[in-house]
């Protein structure tokens, strides 16, 4: 009895060596192709990257019914595909993955949330309501109307089918942009979606773009870049008119530095200009 406490300690320790010296092993990664937001009936591939020598990949599906999908590495076969062909609302909701190499589980990976569009078939419209003008960063509103129950509002930028990072969502229709810089330029889309069940969106909007066109530029800068042309252009006529005098005050006037010969060359401007030659 003692002999087997003892190792039972003993293997207990070297367990608490390993992990210490190598660690747990180290979490998957998660992404979906081509994103995150599905409309009904299209396919999406999601896939799961792991370091080589695993023994399974799980991707499970949080749902009460507890889905998952195992995968038998090839060879040092690291990113796994899990393809679906056909969205539907079923395959809505949140995705994790995981590995197992010999007896020992990873932790889950981040968690992937898959949103399906189209489930309800309310198409919502977006327009922008932009503050006064007058200022460098413009505050702009934008209002996504629909029709029906809907408790959750979805605003999407850029057309990018990245969830959440590219949504924001809540429970309201109006969505601050603020400040929007000039020469901002950028295409919305906003769904509506219901707290129940908050993966399941309707139709897209139609995408709505808008830019706040750049500051104008003062009309006392165009007054100074007219003033400083016009005393440039003084400036050049005195010298030409200087080096026509010169010219028909000395006729033996050599040109011999690049001075004198911007002067001749103004000189023969002036009598092009005066009709002397």
């Amino acid at each position: 009895m003692v002999f087997g406490a003892a190792l039972l300690g003993l293997g207990f320790l070297m367990a608490q060596k390993i992990w210490a010296q190598y660690g747990p092993p180290p979490q998957p990664s998660i992404w979906a192709v081509p994103g995150a937001v599905i409309s009904t009936g299209s396919a999406v591939t999601i896939f799961c990257r792991t370091p080589p020598g695993v023994t399974y990949v799980r991707l499970k599906h949080y749902v009460p019914d507890g889905k998952w999908f195992d995968r038998t590495p090839q060879g040092a076969q690291e990113v796994f595909e899990f393809s679906l062909k056909n969205m539907t609302q079923s395959n809505a909701g949140i995705y994790y993955c995981e590995y197992s190499k010999g007896a020992e589980w990873s932790q889950i990976s981040d968690k992937l949330e898959l949103v399906v569009t189209g489930v309800y078939k309310e198409k919502p419209s977006l327009t922008v309501d932009s503050g006064p003008q007058g200022s460098s960063e413009i505050n702009t509103t934008l209002h996504c109307h629909i029709h029906g129950s809907f408790n959750i509002f979805i605003l999407c930028r850029d057309g990018n089918a990245s969830f959440p990072q590219n949504c924001s969502q809540q429970d309201h229709n109006t969505f601050l942009i603020s400040p929007v810089s000039p020469g901002h330029r950028r295409t919305y889309r906003c769904f509506g979606s219901k707290k129940h069940n908050s993966y399941l969106w309707s139709l897209p909007s139609e995408p709505l773009e808008f830019s706040i066109p750049g500051p104008s530029v003062p009309i006392v800068v165009w007054v100074s870049v007219a003033a400083v042309c016009f005393l440039l252009f003084l400036l050049l006529l005195f010298i030409c008119l200087c080096c026509h005098c010169a010219k028909c005050m000395y006729k033996d006037f050599v040109f011999s530095t690049p001075l004198s010969a911007l002067c001749h060359f103004l000189s023969l401007v002036m009598d092009i200009l005066t009709g002397l030659r």
